[in-house]
């Protein structure tokens, strides 16, 4: 076995980040009365505001709190969404070998948020698959462009450079 393909099982056995724990404390997914999917889908208005929280746990060590806000709401200028939308979800991850470092809590916001936006757009296609307008399903976002700044009370902001 080549030397890259050891790294590359090691790796696989010991990830540099482990999902512990993942939830959703809110959840609201409500039809919108008035939508008009011509409208809409001509315009494909930029109605989807998300946010990323990052905290760096005392206990136990080397975990991290990854809290992601997902909302679509209406904008009297715009055409109307078929559905308002407002999501909250948590992830716990474990990083085995990071230091709480700047280069660590980066990794932990780009992937943290990734996992769990992935998970909120797999769940608002499955509820409003059952709604009056049928599925939506969430735009692919990269939270690649997220930076991360330490505020020293052991939480962090977490801002984008786009």
């Amino acid at each position: 076995m080549s030397e890259a393909e050891q790294d590359t099982k090691q790796m696989l056995k010991h990830p540099p980040l482990r999902l512990e724990q993942s939830f959703f404390d809110l959840v609201q997914i409500e039809a919108i009365k008035g939508y008009d999917r011509g409208e809409y889908e001509t315009n494909q208005p930029e109605l989807l505001d998300v946010e990323v929280n990052l905290a760096s746990l005392k206990e136990p060590a080397k975990q991290w709190e990854v809290r992601l806000e997902v909302r679509l709401k209406p904008d009297e200028e715009l055409p109307l969404p078929p559905y308002r939308l407002d999501l909250r979800g948590f992830g716990y991850f474990a990083v085995p070998n990071g230091d709480e470092d700047a280069e660590t809590a980066r990794m932990v916001a780009v992937n943290g948020a990734s996992i769990l936006y992935s998970s909120m757009r797999e769940y608002v296609m499955m509820v409003t698959s059952r709604g009056p307008w049928g599925s939506v399903t969430l735009p692919t976002i990269s939270f690649t462009s997220l930076t991360v700044e330490a505020r020293g009370d052991g939480e962090t902001d977490v801002g984008s450079t786009d």
